[in-house]
Protein backbone atom coordinates (compact mmCIF):
# COMPACT_ATOMS: atom_id res chain seq x y z
CA UNK A 1 0.00 0.00 0.00
CA UNK A 2 3.09 2.26 0.79
CA UNK A 3 4.20 2.53 -2.92
CA UNK A 4 0.89 3.33 -4.47
CA UNK A 5 1.23 6.95 -3.70
CA UNK A 6 -2.07 9.30 -3.61
CA UNK A 7 -4.41 5.86 -2.91
CA UNK A 8 -5.55 4.71 0.34
CA UNK A 9 -7.40 1.35 0.80
CA UNK A 10 -9.72 0.47 3.25
CA UNK A 11 -9.99 -3.23 4.29
CA UNK A 12 -13.22 -3.92 5.95
CA UNK A 13 -13.01 -8.04 5.93
CA UNK A 14 -11.64 -10.84 4.52
CA UNK A 15 -12.41 -11.60 0.86
CA UNK A 16 -10.77 -10.69 -2.70
CA UNK A 17 -10.78 -7.81 -4.65
CA UNK A 18 -9.29 -6.61 -8.02
CA UNK A 19 -7.69 -3.24 -8.28
CA UNK A 20 -6.50 -1.55 -11.74
CA UNK A 21 -4.71 1.88 -11.27
CA UNK A 22 -3.67 3.50 -14.33
CA UNK A 23 -2.29 7.21 -14.77
CA UNK A 24 -4.74 9.98 -15.50
CA UNK A 25 -2.48 12.18 -17.34
CA UNK A 26 -5.15 14.50 -19.07
CA UNK A 27 -4.51 17.62 -16.08
CA UNK A 28 -0.76 16.88 -17.41
CA UNK A 29 -0.82 16.86 -20.77
CA UNK A 30 -3.70 20.12 -20.67
CA UNK A 31 -1.22 22.09 -18.36
CA UNK A 32 1.55 21.22 -20.31
CA UNK A 33 -0.21 22.36 -23.54
CA UNK A 34 -1.59 25.74 -22.06
CA UNK A 35 1.99 26.46 -20.85
CA UNK A 36 3.22 26.32 -24.44
CA UNK A 37 0.67 28.38 -26.12
CA UNK A 38 1.28 31.53 -23.61
CA UNK A 39 5.13 30.72 -23.71
CA UNK A 40 5.00 30.92 -27.30
CA UNK A 41 2.73 33.87 -27.17
CA UNK A 42 5.51 35.97 -25.05
CA UNK A 43 8.39 34.56 -27.45
CA UNK A 44 6.13 35.68 -30.61
CA UNK A 45 5.99 38.93 -29.06
CA UNK A 46 9.81 39.53 -28.11
CA UNK A 47 10.47 38.27 -31.59
CA UNK A 48 8.00 40.95 -33.59
CA UNK A 49 9.23 43.49 -31.06
CA UNK A 50 12.99 42.50 -31.48
CA UNK A 51 12.71 42.95 -35.29
CA UNK A 52 9.95 45.01 -36.42
CA UNK A 53 9.98 48.57 -38.30
CA UNK A 54 8.90 51.39 -36.88
CA UNK A 55 7.38 52.85 -39.94
CA UNK A 56 5.63 51.66 -42.87
CA UNK A 57 5.64 52.54 -46.77
CA UNK A 58 3.43 55.33 -46.99
CA UNK A 59 4.94 57.52 -44.43
CA UNK A 60 9.26 55.79 -45.21
CA UNK A 61 9.40 58.92 -47.61
CA UNK A 62 8.93 61.75 -45.05
CA UNK A 63 11.43 59.91 -42.54
CA UNK A 64 15.50 60.68 -42.54
CA UNK A 65 16.57 57.33 -43.61
CA UNK A 66 19.91 57.59 -41.73
CA UNK A 67 18.39 58.17 -38.47
CA UNK A 68 18.13 55.01 -36.95
CA UNK A 69 15.29 55.48 -34.04
CA UNK A 70 12.56 56.37 -37.21
CA UNK A 71 14.02 53.19 -39.07
CA UNK A 72 13.57 51.38 -36.71
CA UNK A 73 10.88 49.58 -33.68
CA UNK A 74 11.47 51.13 -30.03
CA UNK A 75 12.39 47.66 -28.89
CA UNK A 76 14.26 46.61 -31.96
CA UNK A 77 17.14 44.42 -30.63
CA UNK A 78 16.44 45.50 -27.18
CA UNK A 79 19.14 43.94 -24.65
CA UNK A 80 16.32 43.02 -22.20
CA UNK A 81 14.27 41.22 -24.43
CA UNK A 82 17.18 39.36 -25.89
CA UNK A 83 18.43 38.76 -22.52
CA UNK A 84 15.16 37.02 -21.84
CA UNK A 85 14.65 35.08 -24.60
CA UNK A 86 18.04 33.65 -24.05
CA UNK A 87 17.04 32.80 -20.59
CA UNK A 88 13.15 31.01 -21.56
CA UNK A 89 15.29 28.92 -23.80
CA UNK A 90 18.06 27.73 -21.41
CA UNK A 91 15.37 26.62 -18.61
CA UNK A 92 13.93 24.80 -21.90
CA UNK A 93 16.85 23.40 -23.02
CA UNK A 94 19.13 22.45 -20.21
CA UNK A 95 19.86 19.11 -18.07
CA UNK A 96 18.87 19.30 -14.50
CA UNK A 97 20.20 18.20 -11.73
CA UNK A 98 17.81 16.60 -8.95
CA UNK A 99 18.37 16.49 -4.99
CA UNK A 100 16.57 13.82 -2.73
CA UNK A 101 16.60 12.80 0.87
CA UNK A 102 16.90 9.28 0.03
CA UNK A 103 17.71 7.51 -3.47
CA UNK A 104 17.63 3.78 -4.33
CA UNK A 105 19.28 2.04 -7.35
CA UNK A 106 16.53 1.20 -9.93
CA UNK A 107 16.99 -2.29 -10.77
CA UNK A 108 19.53 -4.54 -8.24
CA UNK A 109 22.65 -5.16 -8.85
CA UNK A 110 25.11 -8.33 -8.74
CA UNK A 111 28.85 -8.64 -8.49
CA UNK A 112 31.50 -6.22 -9.03
CA UNK A 113 30.57 -3.03 -11.02
CA UNK A 114 32.85 -4.25 -14.27
CA UNK A 115 29.36 -6.85 -13.96
CA UNK A 116 26.88 -3.60 -14.46
CA UNK A 117 28.85 -1.51 -17.18
CA UNK A 118 32.21 -0.10 -15.06
CA UNK A 119 35.37 -0.03 -17.03
CA UNK A 120 37.60 2.06 -15.61
CA UNK A 121 38.03 4.05 -12.29
CA UNK A 122 34.97 6.56 -11.83
CA UNK A 123 34.64 8.97 -9.22
CA UNK A 124 31.20 9.36 -7.43
CA UNK A 125 30.56 12.77 -5.57
CA UNK A 126 27.93 13.41 -2.81
CA UNK A 127 26.95 16.77 -2.06
CA UNK A 128 25.20 17.67 1.03
CA UNK A 129 24.20 21.71 0.67
CA UNK A 130 27.86 23.22 0.28
CA UNK A 131 29.76 19.98 1.34
CA UNK A 132 30.59 17.55 -1.01
CA UNK A 133 32.97 14.22 -0.79
CA UNK A 134 34.53 12.18 -3.54
CA UNK A 135 34.70 8.81 -3.08
CA UNK A 136 36.26 6.82 -5.94
CA UNK A 137 34.30 3.65 -7.37
CA UNK A 138 36.55 0.77 -8.93
CA UNK A 139 35.71 -1.69 -11.68
CA UNK A 140 36.30 -4.11 -9.13
CA UNK A 141 34.27 -2.89 -6.22
CA UNK A 142 31.33 -4.75 -5.19
CA UNK A 143 27.73 -3.20 -3.69
CA UNK A 144 28.91 -3.34 -0.53
CA UNK A 145 32.52 -2.08 -1.01
CA UNK A 146 31.27 0.39 -2.09
CA UNK A 147 29.18 1.17 1.25
CA UNK A 148 32.05 0.47 3.39
CA UNK A 149 33.32 3.42 1.56
CA UNK A 150 30.93 5.62 1.68
CA UNK A 151 30.36 4.57 5.56
CA UNK A 152 34.06 5.12 6.42
CA UNK A 153 34.78 8.27 9.04
CA UNK A 154 38.46 7.06 8.48
CA UNK A 155 38.47 7.18 5.02
CA UNK A 156 39.46 10.36 3.81
CA UNK A 157 37.70 10.83 1.11
CA UNK A 158 34.72 11.01 3.07
CA UNK A 159 36.03 13.64 5.92
CA UNK A 160 33.31 16.32 5.41
CA UNK A 161 30.72 13.99 5.54
CA UNK A 162 31.77 12.86 9.48
CA UNK A 163 33.36 15.95 10.47
CA UNK A 164 32.13 19.76 10.82
CA UNK A 165 34.54 22.95 9.62
CA UNK A 166 35.91 22.93 13.30
CA UNK A 167 37.12 19.78 12.68
CA UNK A 168 34.80 17.92 15.11
CA UNK A 169 33.16 14.69 14.24
CA UNK A 170 29.76 15.28 14.13
CA UNK A 171 27.03 13.17 16.34
CA UNK A 172 26.09 11.64 13.25
CA UNK A 173 27.21 11.75 9.40
CA UNK A 174 26.11 13.94 7.00
CA UNK A 175 24.22 10.76 4.65
CA UNK A 176 24.26 6.69 5.19
CA UNK A 177 24.44 4.27 2.63
CA UNK A 178 23.05 0.75 2.83
CA UNK A 179 21.85 -2.14 1.05
CA UNK A 180 17.80 -2.86 0.28
CA UNK A 181 16.65 -5.47 -1.98
CA UNK A 182 20.53 -6.03 -3.52
CA UNK A 183 19.77 -2.18 -4.68
CA UNK A 184 22.43 0.69 -2.79
CA UNK A 185 20.13 3.07 -0.51
CA UNK A 186 21.93 7.11 0.08
CA UNK A 187 19.97 8.51 2.27
CA UNK A 188 20.51 11.72 4.19
CA UNK A 189 20.44 11.72 8.12
CA UNK A 190 18.83 15.52 8.22
CA UNK A 191 16.03 17.57 6.28
CA UNK A 192 19.49 18.88 3.83
CA UNK A 193 18.97 17.04 0.73
CA UNK A 194 21.73 15.52 -1.45
CA UNK A 195 22.90 15.56 -4.88
CA UNK A 196 25.48 13.16 -6.58
CA UNK A 197 26.70 13.04 -9.61
CA UNK A 198 29.54 11.15 -11.81
CA UNK A 199 27.73 9.62 -15.01
CA UNK A 200 29.97 6.71 -15.44
CA UNK A 201 29.44 5.74 -11.71
CA UNK A 202 25.66 6.32 -11.25
CA UNK A 203 25.27 4.25 -14.35
CA UNK A 204 27.06 1.50 -13.32
CA UNK A 205 24.78 2.07 -9.87
CA UNK A 206 21.42 2.15 -11.63
CA UNK A 207 21.29 6.00 -9.41
CA UNK A 208 21.19 7.86 -12.80
CA UNK A 209 18.45 9.45 -14.11
CA UNK A 210 17.03 8.84 -17.22
CA UNK A 211 14.99 12.20 -17.89
CA UNK A 212 17.31 14.94 -17.45
CA UNK A 213 15.41 17.53 -19.45
CA UNK A 214 12.39 18.01 -20.97
CA UNK A 215 13.23 17.71 -24.94
CA UNK A 216 13.06 14.02 -23.39
CA UNK A 217 9.32 14.99 -22.66
CA UNK A 218 8.36 15.69 -26.26
CA UNK A 219 8.79 19.66 -25.21
CA UNK A 220 11.03 21.04 -27.55
CA UNK A 221 11.94 23.96 -29.58
CA UNK A 222 10.48 24.32 -32.95
CA UNK A 223 12.07 24.04 -36.51
CA UNK A 224 10.40 27.57 -37.32
CA UNK A 225 13.46 29.90 -38.48
CA UNK A 226 15.73 27.28 -38.27
CA UNK A 227 15.42 26.89 -34.58
CA UNK A 228 15.89 30.71 -33.89
CA UNK A 229 12.11 31.26 -32.98
CA UNK A 230 12.50 29.62 -29.63
CA UNK A 231 8.73 28.52 -29.91
CA UNK A 232 7.78 25.33 -29.00
CA UNK A 233 6.16 22.63 -29.54
CA UNK A 234 4.85 19.31 -27.44
CA UNK A 235 5.02 15.98 -28.58
CA UNK A 236 1.59 14.33 -26.12
CA UNK A 237 2.99 10.70 -26.66
CA UNK A 238 6.53 10.83 -26.09
CA UNK A 239 5.33 12.59 -22.89
CA UNK A 240 2.92 9.71 -22.54
CA UNK A 241 5.44 7.00 -22.63
CA UNK A 242 8.16 8.69 -20.77
CA UNK A 243 5.21 8.89 -18.23
CA UNK A 244 4.45 5.32 -18.34
CA UNK A 245 7.97 4.20 -17.86
CA UNK A 246 8.93 5.87 -15.04
CA UNK A 247 6.56 8.77 -13.65
CA UNK A 248 8.23 9.58 -10.54
CA UNK A 249 10.93 10.73 -12.80
CA UNK A 250 8.70 12.96 -14.96
CA UNK A 251 7.14 14.52 -11.85
CA UNK A 252 10.81 15.44 -10.19
CA UNK A 253 11.71 16.80 -13.82
CA UNK A 254 8.69 18.66 -14.35
CA UNK A 255 8.65 20.20 -10.92
CA UNK A 256 12.57 21.01 -11.57
CA UNK A 257 11.33 22.83 -15.37
CA UNK A 258 8.48 24.45 -13.43
CA UNK A 259 10.58 25.80 -10.28
CA UNK A 260 13.20 27.26 -12.75
CA UNK A 261 10.66 29.28 -14.53
CA UNK A 262 9.60 30.64 -11.23
CA UNK A 263 12.38 31.21 -9.96
CA UNK A 264 12.84 33.45 -13.56
CA UNK A 265 9.70 34.95 -12.89
CA UNK A 266 10.30 36.48 -9.89
CA UNK A 267 13.58 37.93 -10.78
CA UNK A 268 12.07 39.75 -13.70
CA UNK A 269 9.61 41.08 -11.19
CA UNK A 270 11.23 40.74 -7.56
CA UNK A 271 14.34 40.11 -6.61
CA UNK A 272 14.48 40.73 -2.66
CA UNK A 273 12.94 38.13 -0.21
CA UNK A 274 10.51 40.82 0.90
CA UNK A 275 8.49 40.51 -2.21
CA UNK A 276 9.41 44.24 -2.97
CA UNK A 277 9.67 45.31 -6.46
CA UNK A 278 12.87 45.23 -7.28
CA UNK A 279 13.73 42.67 -10.61
CA UNK A 280 14.78 43.32 -13.56
CA UNK A 281 11.95 44.30 -15.75
CA UNK A 282 10.30 46.30 -12.70
CA UNK A 283 14.08 48.11 -12.51
CA UNK A 284 13.40 48.49 -16.57
CA UNK A 285 10.07 50.14 -16.16
CA UNK A 286 11.31 52.28 -13.22
CA UNK A 287 14.43 53.47 -15.10
CA UNK A 288 11.72 54.79 -18.11
CA UNK A 289 9.90 56.22 -15.50
CA UNK A 290 12.39 58.28 -14.27
CA UNK A 291 13.08 59.11 -17.22
CA UNK A 292 10.26 60.42 -18.55
CA UNK A 293 9.81 62.17 -15.49
CA UNK A 294 12.93 63.61 -16.07
CA UNK A 295 11.62 64.88 -19.59
CA UNK A 296 8.40 65.80 -17.96
CA UNK A 297 10.20 68.06 -15.64
CA UNK A 298 12.49 69.27 -18.29
CA UNK A 299 9.25 70.32 -20.01
CA UNK A 300 7.63 72.23 -17.29
CA UNK A 301 10.99 74.21 -16.51
CA UNK A 302 11.07 75.47 -20.08
CA UNK A 303 7.26 76.01 -19.94
CA UNK A 304 7.41 78.43 -16.76
CA UNK A 305 10.87 79.57 -18.97
CA UNK A 306 8.13 80.59 -22.32
CA UNK A 307 5.37 81.70 -20.16
CA UNK A 308 8.22 84.17 -18.09
CA UNK A 309 9.50 85.52 -21.43
CA UNK A 310 6.16 85.78 -23.12
CA UNK A 311 5.17 88.07 -20.02
CA UNK A 312 8.27 89.78 -20.38
CA UNK A 313 7.57 90.06 -23.93
CA UNK A 314 4.05 91.03 -23.32
CA UNK A 315 5.51 93.67 -20.75
CA UNK A 316 7.51 95.21 -22.85
CA UNK A 317 5.32 95.32 -25.85
CA UNK A 318 2.62 97.42 -23.52
CA UNK A 319 5.22 99.76 -22.60
CA UNK A 320 5.73 99.82 -26.41
CA UNK A 321 2.66 100.91 -26.94
CA UNK A 322 2.52 103.40 -24.24
CA UNK A 323 5.78 105.01 -25.51
CA UNK A 324 4.49 104.71 -28.63
CA UNK A 325 0.89 106.71 -28.19
CA UNK A 326 2.85 109.24 -26.30
CA UNK A 327 5.50 110.12 -29.38
CA UNK A 328 1.47 109.71 -31.53
CA UNK A 329 0.55 112.62 -28.97
CA UNK A 330 3.71 114.32 -29.27
CA UNK A 331 3.26 114.14 -32.81
CA UNK A 332 -0.17 115.24 -33.43
CA UNK A 333 1.40 118.19 -31.15
CA UNK A 334 3.78 119.21 -33.19
CA UNK A 335 1.67 118.89 -36.59
CA UNK A 336 -0.41 120.89 -34.78
CA UNK A 337 2.32 123.91 -33.65
CA UNK A 338 3.28 123.53 -37.38
CA UNK A 339 0.07 123.88 -38.61
CA UNK A 340 -1.07 126.65 -37.06
CA UNK A 341 2.69 128.67 -37.51
CA UNK A 342 2.42 127.85 -41.28
CA UNK A 343 -0.70 129.21 -41.02
CA UNK A 344 0.09 132.73 -39.65
CA UNK A 345 2.64 132.67 -41.74
CA UNK A 346 0.54 132.78 -44.89
CA UNK A 347 -1.21 135.40 -43.12
CA UNK A 348 1.00 138.04 -43.52
CA UNK A 349 3.77 137.12 -40.44
CA UNK A 350 4.40 138.04 -37.10
CA UNK A 351 4.45 142.17 -36.49
CA UNK A 352 2.52 143.49 -39.70
CA UNK A 353 -0.35 146.25 -39.44
CA UNK A 354 -3.07 146.60 -41.96
CA UNK A 355 -3.10 150.27 -43.54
Amino acid sequence: IDNLKGVTLHLKGIGSVSLDISHDAEKAVEAINTFKDSYNDLMSWMNTRMTESQVDDDTAATIDSDDFRMRWGLLHGNSLLRNAKSSMRDITARNYTFSFTERKSSTEIYGPMSFNGLKNDSTLRLRVGSVYADVIISPTDTLQDIVDKINDSSNSAMRNIFYGSDGKLLDQPLLKASISSDKLVIKSTSEDEITISGSAALNALKMNYTYKGVYQLGIATTSDDYGKSGELVFDESEFMEALEDNPDEVQALMLKFVGNFDTWIKSMLSSSSSGETSGTLTREIENIQSQIDNINEYLENYQERLDRMEESLRTRYANTETQFSKLSQQANSIAAILNQLNGTASGGGYGQTSS
